[in-house]
């Protein structure tokens, strides 16, 4: 199990998350870097980026989030700079 220490209170009192958390972790990592230069992806807000793992419940939605997933896109976006002129 895996309890992270910020989240969902209810979600980490009923045990945590399993080990998909971390595949779904990656998976975010991964779209969010694509933000740089898939425009779509950077406007979507959190339940909609993480769709495919909200379904799978590898995550649960915990509303708080979408200002960090906003904060996240800011920092991926604006830190790139694209090496081709």
């Amino acid at each position: 199990r895996i309890l992270p220490n910020h989240g969902a209170p209810e979600q980490i009192e009923a045990g945590g998350y399993g080990p998909s958390l971390i595949a779904a972790t990656q998976r975010y990592v991964e779209k969010l870097l694509r933000c740089r230069t898939e425009q779509e992806l950077a406007e979507q807000d959190l339940r909609t980026f993480v769709a495919e793992d909200l379904s799978a419940r590898s995550i649960f939605y915990f509303e708080p989030y979408e200002a960090v997933h906003r904060q996240n896109i800011r920092a991926v976006t604006t830190s790139f700079v694209d090496p081709k002129p």
